[in-house]
């Protein structure tokens, strides 16, 4: 709907999400309220100046950015061997054991800094946090396939604060690298789908997964054509899995179900890989690799109407920067930060989801601090405070894991 910005003389607006809209988070990070519009469910609309670009926008006009030059280009269950610089934006998530590095996921390079992956990567059991990321590789076990694979390390990681292991809802996240990548022929970004509605029927998968349930995992890099599952259908595939983990069944607003009858599916090690399509025939952009998934789980794999599910990347995507930073706290142990009760929640964006460790300037990345941001895992507000009485206005924050102190004086 249309509005008109009292506060800046008159100025035609639109209301809509406050996510899409910048003017509005730079009036909260000056401690001004935007002008509301009510909301859309639990959603808060906001008068947006009708000139001022959303943050859809922003994402559309750097996917344009990226893909200004033409692509060069010359473990998936029953797939197809990939070529060298076929999909210049799969990248491979690696472990360090010992004095080698295992990489168990796979990943989606979407800008100069940044891979998006599955949230249930973000850890393993065994090898704890991913510390490295390959790009532009084809077989990861032959330095003579033609490709140019780089490895970078990893700097920090944002897992999106809804995930809760071992819930399969909202499994993304996104990796931080250390330096920023120059894009070429073998390593360039993909778009992200940022409608609900699916573009088409069929997407790829990628990965260096195994080939089938029983087998290896492939070091050559594999593809595979999916149908999308029917919604209907795919809740009644996993309508026995534990509630623990499906509590609301497939939820199709969060997540994809594709398979193929024959057998063609993602399997273990295709973690955190592209559910994507190739986009050909765009003037502005030529072709381009536009992303709509990531690979959460499965029931088996390879097997006949096997399914897998996807992550929608649209729904799920968020980086650090659509985080406001609206209250401060002190550290007091290595889980816990104590802060004032009304900050446990906001009338505007709901409950608190991040802390930001060891900063200094929230703006500034070049300010020699090392800042961690973790997610809250709960949060507990003085039994006796009431809002809006300023009494016993204090609480605690429990964060998802332990803190190492060693690591905040780095």
């Amino acid at each position: 709907d249309d509005c008109v910005l009292f506060e800046s003389g008159g100025r035609a607006g639109k209301c809509i999400s406050i996510d899409n809209c910048d003017y509005a988070k730079k009036l909260l990070q000056s401690n001004k309220m935007p002008q509301n519009c009510g909301f859309m469910g639990k959603i808060p609309l906001v008068c947006c100046p009708a000139v001022y670009k959303s943050a859809r926008m922003k994402s559309e006009e750097k996917c344009k950015e990226y893909h200004s030059l033409r692509n060069q280009l010359t473990a998936v269950s029953h797939g197809e061997k990939a070529l060298v610089k076929e999909f210049p934006h799969m990248v491979a998530v690696g472990y360090e054991n010992e004095n080698s590095i295992l990489w168990l996921c796979g990943g989606s390079l979407i800008s100069e800094q940044f891979i998006l992956t599955a949230a249930h990567c973000a850890r393993s059991r065994s090898f704890g946090n991913p510390k490295w990321v390959r790009l532009g590789d084809l077989d990861l076990n032959d330095t003579n396939d033609g490709a140019a694979p780089e490895d970078v390390g990893i700097s920090n990681i944002f897992v999106y604060p809804d995930y809760k292991s071992p819930s399969h809802y909202h499994d993304i996240a996104l990796l931080k690298l250390k330096k920023i990548i120059e894009f070429g022929i073998y390593y360039k970004p993909a778009c992200l789908h940022t409608k609900e509605e699916l573009p088409s029927d069929k997407f790829q998968a990628t990965g260096w997964g195994k080939t089938d349930f029983f087998g290896e995992s492939s070091s050559h890099l594999m593809k595979v054509t999916l149908n999308v599952i029917d919604h209907d259908k795919c809740v009644k595939i996993f309508e026995n899995v534990a509630r623990r983990r499906l509590r609301n069944g497939i939820v199709d607003r969060v997540q994809i179900c594709a398979g193929d009858v024959s057998g063609k599916d993602t399997c273990p090690g295709d973690s955190g890989g592209p559910l994507h399509f190739l986009k050909t025939g765009d003037l502005e952009l030529i072709e381009h690799f536009i992303l709509v998934g990531v690979t959460s789980f499965g029931k088996g794999c390879g097997l006949e109407n096997s399914t897998g599910v996807y992550t929608r990347a649209a729904v799920g995507y968020g980086d650090q920067k659509n985080i406001l930073w609206l209250c401060g706290g002190s550290l007091i142990s290595e889980q816990f930060v104590l802060t004032a009760a009304h900050c446990t929640r906001s009338q505007e964006f709901g409950t608190v989801k991040w802390v930001r460790l060891g900063d200094l300037d929230l703006k500034n990345t070049t300010d020699d601090a090392n800042p961690q941001d973790l997610s809250v895992d709960r949060f507990f507000a003085h039994p006796d405070y009431k809002p809006p009485s300023h009494y016993n206005d204090i609480a605690l924050l429990k964060l998802e894991k332990k803190i190492d102190f060693a690591l905040l004086t780095k």
